[in-house]
C-alpha cells in the first residue's frame, strides 16, 4: 500500500518544480566562477565565489559575516591571502535545535586537455545530466540548502531548526586556516551547536540514501629530483648521456610505491591499521552497493580486488590506499617538446585510516624514500616532503598570544599567566639568525605552527632544522642520535618570542 505524501513536502516539490530553470541558472553562475584553491591565481575568484554566496543568504535573511584566516605560503616562498571563511546563521525560533551546515566553495583544477568532454567552467546538460566543475562537489549541494530554505520561505512552510553555515573556499588545498578559526570560534559562534551536516559526500550507487558518518584522513606528498640549475634541451645531449635525467629517476621512485593490486609497498604503513574484526567482512556484504552500476557510471571494464563487493568497500573505506596524481615541472602539453626539466615533482597521496597518525606516515615514507634513492644510486638531489598537513602548521594570533603568555609576558587585560620554565622551540638556523639580526621581511605569519595548549612550540618550515631547548639554564641537549644540538636560556627565548610579537602581533 502506498503512502501518502505529507501536504507539506507536496508543497515544496511543487515549488521546486516551478523553480527549476532558477536553480539550474543559480548553479550555471556557480560553475563559472573559477574557485580553483590550488591556482594562486584565481585566488581572487574564490573571494568572488564567497561573496556572491554570502549575498544569496543575505537575501533570504541570514545574518552572514566573513572571517580572515590569514596568509598562504606557497612553495616559491611568496605569500597571498587565504579566502575568507563565510559563517551564517538563519535563526528560524527560540527552543528549536541548531544544525551547523559545512561546505566549501572551492574547486579542484580542471582543463579540457585533462580529459573533460565539455568545458569545465561551463555547465553543460548532456543526457539529463548536468556536467561541470563543482556542480556536485561542492557548489551545488550548497545550492541545495540555499534553494531549500527559500522554497520554505516561499510556500510558508515553518523550518524546524535553527541553521549555522560555515562554507570556506580552501576544502581542496587541505582546509588551510579553518581548524584555528574553529577552534577560536568555538566557544562563542559554534557554542550552541547541537549538530553538524556535511554536506560534501557521495551515495554509493544511485537508488538508496546513504549517510557517511566517518572520512578517512589524508597525507598529501611531493617527491622532488634536481637534476640541474636549468632547463635544457635534448640535443645538447645528443651524442652521449651527459647526465641523468631527473625525470627517469622520479619515474623509479613513483613505481616503488605501490603494486598492481594496489597494495602500499611502503614498510609500516599497515602496522596501526585495526585488524578484520570476527564477523566485520560479513557488514560489508549486507551493504546495498551494485558493482556493476558501479563500474558503468564510472565508464570501466574491470575493477580491482576481482571485483568483490565486500574487498572493494573495505579498500574503500577501512584500508589505506595511496594514488599518484601528477608531476609537476614536467612537459604535459599537446604536441612534441624535447626540453629536459631540471627540476621535476611528483605529487601522490596517501589515504590514512582510524589508528595511523600522519607524523608516522610521513616518518614512514620519508625514510622508504631514501633508503629506494639509495638503491638507485643517483647523483641527483631528491627531497621527498610532506605538504599535505599545513593547513594543522598555521598559529593564529590566539595561539601566539598564548606563546606570550606562557613565556610571562603580561597579556593584553593586563593579566599575568604562570610562567612556564621549560618549553621546545624548532627553529631553522639560519631563520634564526635573521631574526636575530631584524631581516624581518624574509619571515612570514605562516611559519609558525600551531600550539600545544602546555607546550609552546614555533617552527620555521625550512630545512635543517634544529631544537632549542628553553630553560631557566643553558643545558645540554641531545636528540635520538646522541648529536649536541644548540641550546638557549629562558632569557634568550624571551628575547626571541617578542621578536615575534612585535612582528606579528604589533597590538600586543
Amino acid at each position: 500500500m502506498a503512502v501518502a505524501v505529507p501536504e507539506p513536502l507536496t508543497l515544496l516539490f511543487a515549488e521546486i518544480e516551478r523553480h527549476k530553470k532558477k536553480y539550474i541558472s543559480n548553479l550555471q553562475e556557480a560553475v563559472a566562477i573559477q574557485s580553483v584553491s590550488a591556482w594562486p591565481d584565481k585566488r581572487p575568484e574564490i573571494k568572488r565565489m564567497v561573496e556572491w554566496t554570502a549575498e544569496k543568504l543575505k537575501n533570504l535573511g541570514v545574518e552572514v559575516s566573513l572571517h580572515d584566516v590569514g596568509m598562504q605560503r606557497l612553495p616559491d616562498g611568496k605569500t597571498i591571502p587565504l579566502p575568507p571563511v563565510l559563517f551564517g546563521t538563519y535563526r528560524a525560533g527560540d527552543g528549536k535545535k541548531t544544525v551547523c551546515i559545512y561546505g566549501h566553495l572551492d574547486v579542484q583544477p580542471a582543463l579540457k586537455e585533462d580529459g573533460w568532454d565539455t568545458e569545465p567552467f561551463v555547465l553543460t546538460q548532456k543526457n539529463e545530466k548536468l556536467y561541470g566543475r563543482g556542480s556536485s562537489d561542492d557548489k551545488g549541494p550548497v545550492l541545495c540548502w540555499i534553494h531549500a530554505i527559500e522554497a520554505f520561505k516561499a510556500v510558508g512552510l515553518d523550518i524546524p531548526v535553527n541553521i549555522k553555515f560555515v562554507f570556506e573556499g580552501m576544502e581542496e588545498s587541505g582546509s588551510e586556516g579553518l581548524e584555528q578559526l574553529l577552534h577560536e570560534q568555538k566557544n562563542k559562534y559554534l557554542k550552541d551547536v547541537d549538530y553538524v551536516c556535511i554536506s560534501d559526500n557521495y551515495w554509493l550507487g544511485t537508488d538508496k540514501p546513504c549517510i557517511t558518518y566517518g572520512l578517512r584522513g589524508i597525507c598529501y606528498f611531493g617527491l622532488e629530483v634536481e637534476c640541474a640549475t636549468k632547463r635544457t634541451c635534448i640535443a645538447e645531449f645528443s651524442e652521449e648521456q651527459c647526465k641523468i635525467e631527473g625525470m627517469a629517476d622520479l619515474i623509479y621512485l613513483l613505481n616503488t610505491l605501490v603494486d598492481n593490486t594496489g597494495k602500499i609497498l611502503i614498510p609500516g604503513i599497515y602496522d596501526e591499521v585495526a585488524p578484520e574484526a570476527k564477523g566485520e567482512r560479513d557488514i560489508y556484504k549486507k551493504i546495498h552497493f551494485d558493482v556493476e552500476e558501479y563500474k558503468r557510471n564510472i565508464g570501466s571494464s574491470s575493477l580491482a580486488h576481482k571485483g568483490v563487493k565486500e574487498e572493494l568497500l573495505m579498500h574503500r573505506w577501512r584500508h589505506p590506499s595511496l594514488s599518484i596524481h601528477g608531476i609537476e615541472g614536467a612537459f604535459s602539453e599537446p604536441g612534441q617538446k624535447t626540453v629536459i626539466p631540471r627540476k621535476v615533482i611528483g605529487k601522490f597521496s596517501i589515504r590514512i585510516v582510524p589508528n595511523q597518525k600522519p607524523a608516522n606516515i610521513e616518518k614512514y615514507v620519508v625514510e622508504y624514500i631514501q633508503r629506494k634513492w639509495n638503491e638507485r644510486g643517483s647523483p641527483n638531489k631528491n627531497e621527498a616532503m610532506n605538504i599535505a598537513d599545513k593547513a594543522w602548521r598555521n598559529i593564529t594570533q590566539s595561539t601566539m598570544r598564548n606563546c606570550f603568555r606562557a613565556c610571562g609576558f603580561i597579556t593584553p587585560n593586563n593579566q599575568y599567566e604562570d610562567d612556564v620554565n621549560d618549553f621546545s622551540v624548532h627553529v631553522n638556523p639560519i631563520q634564526w639568525n635573521r631574526l636575530l639580526q631584524n631581516e624581518e621581511n624574509d619571515v612570514t605569519f605562516d611559519d609558525f605552527v600551531h600550539c600545544d595548549d602546555d607546550v609552546v612550540v614555533a617552527e620555521i618550515l625550512t630545512d635543517n632544522d634544529i631544537v632549542c631547548t628553553a630553560t631557566d639554564e643553558a643545558d645540554e641537549v641531545e636528540n635520538d642520535d646522541e648529536e649536541e644540538l644548540p641550546t638557549i636560556t629562558f632569557k634568550e627565548a624571551k628575547t626571541y618570542i617578542d621578536k615575534l610579537r612585535r612582528l606579528f602581533c604589533p597590538a600586543y
